[in-house]
């Protein structure tokens, strides 16, 4: 399998990590620094590599989108390259060193982020999907040698591994528990972030038992899930976690992917929904999805989205009260820190696939006099107070 990391300048160190651990992976990386040859046309050579990689691997950061020359055209092959690859073939991951939204159509491929523990496991997972659907066998193996060994390392940082997989899928949940903890407040945690990881573990199994696969398809092509839980923030017994997963059924055009959030406010709070924090108030829910809907309304227009995906959409199309669909619910996957709520939309709950994962920052000084006076002496509020003081 071929990778071609493509990177601006700025970004080098995290590209020559990048090329050393594909490396490890019986995998074939291109890197300009590191692959070419003196007396090269070194031009020729990269448009090349790029254009015959089987993935490429796009260091992510506020420099591509401010940089112009090799990196630009570099990223006009890229795009080229994503249009005319059949849905559902992954071509493209994005690799964000800081926290940049990236324009479309880079945006409707699920990036992965250097600053989380887990990235080299969250990668081995996308390049073994990759390498399923190349139906490289040897690179197979070495990615689930690599990942049983990763996997064997976080445990000892507290992290688990649950696998489930058969002759139809590979199933896998990467989440946090926390063993150093004996109280019963982080039992409390760690029993809802491992039920919560279970929980889709299971229903997969069950969905993926009962899918129905054509009887020429080949063995080696497997139905894959993979969900990771990861640290938002956390202060104390302030406690905000992310999580996201990712989904093949074999037969389908492309894969799906989407978002969770767990939220725990501390031992006078618990764990809390975002309706919870501002006591089920409906007008303020509308008030927040229309600020939602607004902001990814002009996150679009900044990117110069072709308007055919924008026009005449809204958030509000997904709200469903007959099947208990409403405000609150479209606004149940957030994180929080002592800045405000960051609100996450993703393609497989209320925003079209084309549009990528959205985030939609909320600053507190904007809702903290909606606050609902049962939070009035949790840690929450007060973290909430403390920041606007």
């Amino acid at each position: 399998m071929n990778v071609f990391i493509s990177y601006p300048k700025e970004e080098l160190s995290y590209a020559i990590e990048m090329h050393e651990f594909l490396s490890s992976l019986d995998i074939t990386p291109f890197l300009d620094k590191k692959d070419l040859l003196p007396g090269q046309d070194w031009e020729a050579i990269l448009e090349e590599n790029l254009r015959e990689a089987d993935l490429v691997i796009l260091i992510s950061s506020r420099k591509i989108l401010e940089r112009s020359g090799t990196i630009q055209k570099e990223i006009k092959i890229i795009i080229d390259a994503i249009e005319k690859h059949p849905i559902g073939n992954l071509y493209l991951i994005p690799f964000r060193v800081e926290n940049v939204h990236l324009p479309k159509p880079l945006s409707k491929a699920q990036y992965f982020d250097h600053f989380d523990d887990d990235w080299k496991i969250k990668l081995i997972r996308a390049l073994r999907l990759k390498a399923t659907q190349l139906k490289d066998k040897s690179v197979i193996k070495s990615l689930d040698k690599k990942n049983d060994e990763l996997n064997a390392v976080d445990k000892h940082k507290n992290f688990i591994v649950k696998k489930n997989s058969s002759y139809r899928y590979n199933i896998e949940a990467f989440y946090p528990q926390f063993i150093f903890k004996n109280d019963d407040y982080w039992k409390y945690i760690n029993s809802g972030i491992e039920f919560k990881a279970l929980t889709c573990l299971y229903e997969n199994v069950r969905f993926f038992e009962n899918w129905e696969i054509d009887s020429d398809t080949p063995e080696d092509i497997k139905s894959e899930y993979y969900l990771s839980i990861s640290e938002f923030y956390c202060s104390g017994d302030l406690f905000s976690l992310s999580g996201s997963y990712q989904s093949y059924a074999v037969g389908t055009m492309h894969p799906n992917s989407g978002t969770f959030s767990l939220n725990f406010g501390g031992r006078t709070c618990g764990a809390f929904e975002l309706r919870d924090l501002f006591g089920d108030n409906e007008a303020l829910a509308n008030q927040l999805l229309d600020y939602c809907d607004e902001d990814v309304q002009k996150q679009l227009a900044l990117e110069e989205e072709d308007k055919d995906h924008i026009d005449n959409w809204s958030i509000r199309e997904y709200l469903s009260p007959d099947f208990g669909i409403d405000a609150w619910r479209l606004l149940s996957h957030f994180n929080f820190n002592e800045k405000g709520l960051t609100i996450t939309l993703s393609p497989n709950d209320i925003i079209p696939h084309v549009l990528g994962h959205r985030d939609s920052f909320i600053p507190w000084k904007m809702i903290v006099e909606d606050i609902y006076e049962d939070f009035g002496g949790t840690e929450i509020s007060k973290l909430i107070h403390r920041a606007l003081s």
